[in-house]
Parts: structure tokens; sequence; C-alpha cells
């Protein structure tokens, strides 16, 4: 009985396993080799601009009933900032004395005193100048910071009192937003 089964072949499973697992290595490199052909970066790179803007609200100021005296704007104008840029906030006036403008007996004349104007943090006026001056410094601001300016004008009574609707003193505000270092 023993020689019977040394007649019997027996099948190597080895020599079947190693082609077999040479040609799986094989496709899965072909494989990675192609996917990693198939992909490719994006590379997103940006530049963040400054930024600043300056909206001021109620730009029009009617201010009736200005008697001798200090007078206080019943109206306070209000701005914002939006700056991520260290900024200050300068006012001024090509003509810091209310003067009528319009046409008729008063066009020309103006007020003896100057405009003053006022942040409220300050406690006092200041009188409206030629040359800017700085009304608030920031690091960064946004429009949900409102900052308010309070305006007064001492009337003298030897100020000409307005003789038509028409004739109105006036002047012009100017506020500026500048960079700074």
């Amino acid at each position: 009985m023993r020689r019977s089964f040394a007649r019997v072949r027996v099948a190597r499973p080895r020599c079947r396993i190693v082609p077999v697992l040479l040609v799986a290595a094989l496709s899965i490199m072909w494989a990675a080799s192609v996917c990693s052909a198939n992909r490719g970066e994006i590379h997103v790179s940006g530049f963040v601009y400054p930024v600043m803007e300056l909206i001021i609200n109620d730009s029009l100021i009617e201010w009736d009933r200005l008697r001798c005296g200090e007078n206080v704007c019943p109206l306070n104008p209000t701005y914002t900032v939006l700056s991520n840029v260290p900024f200050r906030v300068t006012i001024s006036s090509p003509h810091p004395y209310m003067r009528v403008t319009d046409s008729g007996s008063m066009q020309g004349l103006a007020l003896k005193n100057p405009l003053q104007w006022s942040t409220g943090e300050l406690g006092g006026f200041a009188e409206l100048n030629t040359e800017p001056e700085t009304v608030i410094y920031g690091d960064i601001s946004s429009h949900e910071t409102v900052h308010t300016l309070i305006f007064a004008q001492d009337i003298d009574v030897t100020d000409q009192p307005s003789t038509a609707p028409t004739q109105r003193y006036k002047t012009e505000i100017l506020l500026a937003l500048e960079a700074v270092q």
C-alpha cells in the first residue's frame, strides 16, 4: 500500500501562488500609478487689500431758531467707519464761520463766531477750523460702531438776523478718513 501513495503526484501549491501573487502585486502597483497620475493639486493664495470707508448719516442739517448766546444743535449727525487698518477721522471746513451764500441783501454776511464741534466724549466744544483736526483715532472699526458729532454756535448780539427764509447762514463741514502708520 505504501507504494501506491508514492506514485501519486502531489501538486505544489507554492508554485502556483507565487505567480498569482506577483501578478496581483503588479496589478496593484499599476492601478496606483494610474490613480496618482489622475490627481492634481490646486494652490490658492490671496491678498487682503486695505479697506477704509466713511459713511455719514444725516448729512443735511436744517438748524432753525438760532438765538443770541450759545446754541446747541438739536440734530446730532452720526457716522460709521469701516477699516481694517489703523485710521483717523479729521474735521475741517473751508468756511468755519457760517455765512449767507444765497443772493439777496445779506449775501456774504458771516457770523462773528465760528461753528463749534464736539464728540460728546471730550466734554467741551472746539472751534471748527480750516485745518483738519483729529476727531478719532482707531486701529480697526466696523459699521457696528456709530460715532456722533455735536455742533454748537454762539450767536453774537451784533450778528444780523435773517430777513427772508432764503437768507440762511450756511457752511460745509468736511470729514476725512485717513490711514495712519
